[in-house]
């Protein structure tokens, strides 16, 4: 562990992971509170280089005032630690299929959630119960955008992994809308999910909002994302979420708890903060 004097973050543990599941080495962030007791749960944040610091002190500070228990929270990410390594790597981990629009100038990084999901459930999981005194049954995983969607996925293909799931501003577009596929292939085949699920998006994060933040950008910045969007038009992504999770209550299984949540006011790069 780094001296807290050398630590960006106090009280944390950089650890290197490998996977056979995957065929890669990935990064693993440790840190939790100060004086918390045995047994505590886990929660482990995808997007560690973007989302471990948030999510950590985030959780600090609810746990010293008591809102919540303390939690061990965990972050993957990848040993090359640059934006734009990590992009290529998590469109690598994070993509049940392979999307055109979403392989832009990354063709061959694509379509490895199957695998992503067997590092972390069978190599991760195991990892952090031999090493940390957290308990067995209360793991929760947090996953942001093409994160949220990964995490969808893992909760309709590996719903047991996790017994908790954070899913904020999914890409849902993505496959395209291949996650709707999945959980109806899912409720053909089971009659209950056993999960605690949250699911939130920004308000904005529509056509209209994309008009509406090109409105506050320079004039420079303004024509890059008029251009961005003759090529990748934005979806509905409010739209999208919500369909999912109608369609996840219209089931009824008995043991899904679903909450849905829009952030007022919030785009999809400044949702993360309150969704976590």
């Amino acid at each position: 562990m780094t001296g807290n004097d050398e630590a960006a973050l106090a009280d944390t543990q950089v650890h290197y992971l490998s996977s056979g599941h995957v065929g890669d080495e990935f990064r693993i962030v440790v840190g939790g509170c100060e004086g918390a007791p045995t047994g505590v749960g886990v929660l482990v944040v995808l997007d560690a280089l973007f989302s471990f610091g948030t999510a950590l002190e985030t959780v600090r500070m609810l746990a010293l005032a008591e809102h919540i228990g303390p939690l061990l929270v965990v972050g993957v990410g990848y040993r090359p630690v640059t934006v734009a390594d990590t992009t290529r790597l998590r469109g690598r981990d994070f993509s049940p299929v392979a999307d055109p629009r979403g392989a832009v100038g990354n063709p061959a990084m694509r379509q490895g959630a199957n695998q992503f999901a067997g590092f972390l459930e069978d190599e991760l999981k195991p990892w952090i119960l031999d090493r940390f005194d957290v308990a067995p049954d209360d793991f929760g995983v947090f996953g942001y955008s093409l994160g949220g969607l990964f995490a969808t996925h893992l909760l309709l293909t590996r719903p047991s992994a996790f017994q908790r799931y954070g899913i904020g501003s999914p890409s849902y577009w993505y496959g395209p809308k291949v996650i709707f596929e999945t959980e109806k292939s899912y409720a053909n085949s089971h009659d209950d999910l056993q999960a605690k699920v949250y699911v939130s998006i920004g308000e904005y994060e529509n056509p209209d909002g994309d008009d509406r933040h090109r409105e506050q950008m320079s004039p420079e910045a303004r024509e890059a994302s008029l251009r961005a969007e003759a090529e990748f038009p934005m979806e509905d992504e409010v739209g999208y979420a919500r369909d999912l999770v109608d369609r996840l209550q219209s089931r009824g299984y008995p043991n899904l708890d679903v909450t849905f949540e829009l952030l007022s006011g919030e785009y999809h790069p400044t949702a993360p903060p309150r969704t976590i």
